[in-house]
């Protein structure tokens, strides 16, 4: 009888967690759009007031932050440094993929990220920054959405994960 009531707990607990990890999704992915678009930001910065190249205001964005995005950002920036001939775009999408694939980002924002560097890499200063802006608004759209969801889908994924333990177990039982 007490392996039953283990087992039961078990079920519970285990549906309960992956709930939880719902939600602990959701939010990593908030976070990791928020420090997107303050990196984003930072590189506008860079470009436009500091005067400074692509390699080096994407050193200089690396360089501010810490995390997956940081690594992507000095990743292409080591790349330019040791530029062979290689198209930007190409070399932004390779970093992306391989860089935030175990990342909490959905393929819709890593088609918008590989969507910003096919645009950013060959423009002038003034194209860049239109496609910087226009990138930061999806950003800021993304983030609001996710804002405005989260605390409806956390209770949502929380109860699911909760109801179908509950579910489990009665079935089993």
């Amino acid at each position: 009888m007490w392996m039953r009531v283990l087992g039961a707990a078990a079920t519970v607990i285990a549906c309960t967690a992956l709930g939880a990890g719902a939600v602990l999704r959701m939010r990593e992915r908030k976070c990791l759009l928020e420090r997107m678009r303050r990196m984003i930001v930072h590189l506008r910065g860079e470009i436009m007031y500091a005067n400074v190249t692509l390699e080096t205001a994407f050193w200089r964005t690396g360089k501010r932050e810490e995390g997956k995005l940081s690594e992507l950002f000095c990743s292409v920036a080591r790349r330019l440094e040791n530029e062979a001939g290689e198209n930007f775009a190409e070399m932004w999408r390779e970093e992306a993929e391989t860089i935030l694939k175990d990342t909490s980002l959905k393929r819709q924002d890593m088609e918008q990220l590989v969507c910003f560097g096919k645009s950013l890499g060959y423009l002038d200063r003034d194209m860049q920054e239109r496609v910087i802006r226009f990138y930061l608004e999806d950003l800021e759209l993304a983030i609001e959405n996710l804002r405005r969801e989260e605390p409806e889908k956390s209770r949502l994924f929380f109860g699911l994960g909760i109801l179908s333990g509950l579910f489990l177990t009665v079935i089993l039982l």
